[in-house]
């Protein structure tokens, strides 16, 4: 998933999102310069923000 979609699940916005991976807040991974999002660690991290990524 990409930044907008994460915010689109979650209800914040896209800066939020893009600051709270960068931060270690939010689960994602890195390919180059793009952060991508799965949609099974989000769910996680949704039911269980304080949960180890």
């Amino acid at each position: 998933m990409r930044a907008r979609e994460v915010a689109a699940m979650t209800g914040l916005s896209a800066s939020t999102v893009y600051d709270w991976a960068r931060q270690g807040k939010l689960p994602c991974r890195r390919r180059g310069n793009v952060r991508i999002f799965l949609r099974s660690e989000v769910e996680r991290w949704l039911l269980d923000p304080e949960a180890d990524f």
